[in-house]
């Protein structure tokens, strides 16, 4: 008995008999080979029912459960499973399940910070002892000047800091993130994510620009090209840099460890990433419009065993090192013209005209005047920080809690911005990306500030 795709429940399968769909929707359905006479698996549905994954040609596509109404099949009888397709099914009914799906992703996130966190600290105090050790050996050869000092107090001490506090947790999150990717997490995630996304006038494809973020923001925006409808690419652009990047993760650990034991660290960094999510969700809500539709075919990667030292490696050579030598590009020249300044006496005057609105912030004029200036890279903020407070250790918790909230909303650094400016080709969506989250940031800082200030003085 005929019928439509959409009423076949999870593991039924049958052949596509004919197509009432729109001229749009059988080109997407064309390009991956989807015709009459195709035989489809109903594999499951998402937690709200409105994306349907079907197996295809031994792909995994998700569409839109009303899409499916369109297309006419004739159901066949159920098989035997292999015992591979077995454990595939198990896993992908535990990822994108209604009840266990969204904790089990968090658990697994969390659980990627909590690695990060605790394997970082060692090598992170290794590599800075025996910078410091490079620090008093090339005293002896530096020139006993202004010349050598700039070198040295200047260009070397913050490339070092930069790259002690950065590359080790870089390393680590960038590999474990990669071993998620090639596991097939991410796809499943942006479809678990697709009807939460729709009720905020989004889309399940702005949940996996969301993740590509956690890596870097500039990689974030450029992934939103693939979204079709230009009012729903246009707020995934303007915010995408509401998600922590990694330069911005570690800042995080940092400052969490201020107010947090190690134990919570980790807890207290999730919850900062959890914050920018709902910070996109509630300014998608608010940007987005919801009667816009789009008609899209999204495919899920099975699920598979990673080789994990080709990751590793790959991981290391194509995103660690070229990040952190990018991140040192800037690094150098900005530890010489803030050493500069500093023997002038500029960053005093600059941090006692920013005070006020740092005082407005729950900050001081010295922590805002450093996020203003670790704009060339996200990594620059806590050099930026002991460079011109003395360290981390002159912030109160209070301060640390509210660094932590502009550090999730401000703007985005100068690579993401050249990235927004070469994606829309527009100033004014540009400045859109950078007033946007910096707006949201100093509106929940102001706000934060005050009830610390009523709670505890």
């Amino acid at each position: 008995m005929e019928g439509t795709l959409d009423q076949l429940r999870p593991g039924q399968r049958g052949i596509i008999t004919g197509f009432d769909s729109s001229r749009e929707l059988r080109e997407q359905l064309q390009a991956y080979a989807i015709e009459e006479g195709t035989m489809v698996t109903c594999r499951y549905r998402s937690p709200d029912g409105k994306m349907t994954a079907l197996g295809v040609h031994g792909r995994t596509l998700a569409l839109p459960t009303d899409d499916l109404k369109q297309i006419h099949i004739q159901p066949l009888r159920p098989v035997g499973k292999t015992r591979e397709e077995d454990w595939r099914e198990v896993l992908d009914k535990l990822l994108v399940s209604r009840r266990r799906g969204i904790p089990t992703m968090l658990t697994l996130f969390f659980l990627i910070l909590w690695l990060t966190i605790s394997g970082a600290n060692v090598p992170s105090q290794w590599l800075q002892s025996w910078f410091d050790r490079g620090h008093g050996w090339l005293s002896g050869y530096m020139p006993q000047n202004w010349l050598g000092d700039l070198l040295l107090d200047g260009v070397y001490a913050t490339a070092t800091r930069v790259l002690a506090v950065m590359l080790p947790p870089m390393a680590i999150f960038f590999s474990l993130f990669a071993l998620l990717e090639q596991v097939g997490l991410l796809p499943r995630m942006a479809f678990l994510l697709d009807g939460k996304m729709r009720r905020c006038g989004g889309c399940g494809q702005q949940a996996l620009t969301m993740c590509m973020g956690l890596g870097c923001n500039a990689v974030g925006t450029v992934g939103c090209s693939m979204i079709t409808a230009p009012r729903r690419r246009w707020v995934a652009l303007v915010t995408n840099t509401m998600i922590p990047c990694n330069g911005r993760l570690a800042t995080l650990i940092v400052l969490c460890g201020i107010f947090c034991t190690d134990q919570w660290t980790a807890l207290a960094v999730a919850g900062a990433v959890v914050l920018g999510v709902c910070g996109v969700l509630i300014c998608t809500a608010l940007l987005g419009r919801r009667e816009e539709t789009e008609r899209f075919v999204m495919e899920l990667p099975p699920l598979c065993r990673p080789w994990i030292c080709r990751v590793l490696l790959r991981t290391f050579w194509e995103k660690t090192l070229p990040v952190a030598g990018q991140a040192l590009l800037v690094a150098a020249p900005a530890g010489a013209i803030l050493w500069l300044l500093e023997q002038g006496g500029v960053v005093d005057t600059l941090a006692t005209v920013f005070d006020p609105l740092g005082q407005l912030l729950g900050l001081n004029g010295g922590i805002l005047l450093a996020f203003f200036l670790s704009f060339p890279a996200n990594e620059l903020l806590i050099p930026m920080v002991t460079a011109i407070c003395g360290g981390t250790s002159a912030l109160t918790w209070q301060m640390a809690v509210c660094a932590v909230v502009l550090t999730v909303f401000h703007w985005p650094c100068s690579t993401t911005v050249l990235t927004v400016y070469r994606q829309t080709k527009s100033a004014k969506n540009t400045a859109a990306a950078v007033l946007l989250p910096t707006a949201v940031g100093f509106g929940l800082c102001s706000v934060l500030n005050l009830l610390l200030r009523l709670l505890w003085g």
